[in-house]
């Protein structure tokens, strides 16, 4: 199975704090990263270097056998989208929120509105709907849907459930899994809930003081065992 992400020797410092220290790792396709650890590890700030939100100063980003420094960052964050934490709703209706990226590259697909919407689970009449009127669960698939009709190939996303309640967030997690069975979608997903951590994804990735403590099978890493341990 091939990488669709390949990080070496990855270094950033915001101000005088050195962040991320000597981070490597890959990605394989269709595969779930989930990324663990404590808040202030780095790991928000290792998610926005994948799509250039923030440049790094040392070391790699390939995405698909391509150096993301030589690739165009509007187009890389087409192919590589993001879901924060806390979902960026604005005025208006559901549809209109869910199309600004197709409207700022010249597209308006209903098609693919439609489309996006019914992925991740929510019904056709909620296009019409303000978006400032959902819950906080619903919001947060508002703005997976915003991603997803961007036909992104990889999909970073910040503690997406952080914020909402239990129910809320196993509805996100559900609205996540299916979109990782049904269309094989790369995922890099960063938590602080270990419970999530064990359950969401195919490896797992703990950081520490902005290095790499540990990575591999959930059930391996999330019991402190190092690679290669019985």
């Amino acid at each position: 199975m091939s990488n669709v992400i390949t990080v070496v020797g990855l270094g950033k410092k915001l101000g005088k704090k050195q962040v991320l220290k000597d981070i490597t790792f890959d990605v394989k396709k269709s595969e779930r990263l989930m990324v663990f650890g404590p808040s202030g590890c780095g790991k928000s700030t290792l998610l926005r270097c994948l799509n250039r939100m923030i440049e790094v100063d040392s070391g790699t980003i390939e995405v698909e056998g391509k150096d993301i420094l030589q690739m165009d960052p509007t187009q890389l964050r087409r192919k590589v989208g993001m879901v924060f934490q806390r979902p960026a709703i604005f005025d208006g209706t559901v549809s209109e929120n869910i199309s600004v990226g197709l409207k700022l590259h010249g597209m308006d697909e209903k098609k693919k509105v439609h489309r996006a919407l019914n992925e991740v689970g929510l019904p056709m009449n909620f296009l019409r709907k303000q978006a400032k009127d959902l819950s906080g669960g619903e919001m947060q698939r508002v703005a997976i849907a915003r991603a997803l009709v961007m036909e992104p190939s990889i999909l970073l996303l910040d503690e997406p459930t952080s914020a909402l309640d239990e129910r809320a967030a196993k509805k996100v997690e559900r609205t996540l899994q299916h979109l990782a069975k049904s269309h094989g979608m790369t995922m890099i997903w960063v938590t602080h809930n270990k419970r999530q951590a064990r359950t969401q994804g195919d490896r797992v990735l703990i950081m520490g003081k902005g290095v790499i403590k540990n990575i591999g099978a959930p059930a391996v890493v999330m019991n402190g065992r190092k690679r290669g341990e019985a």
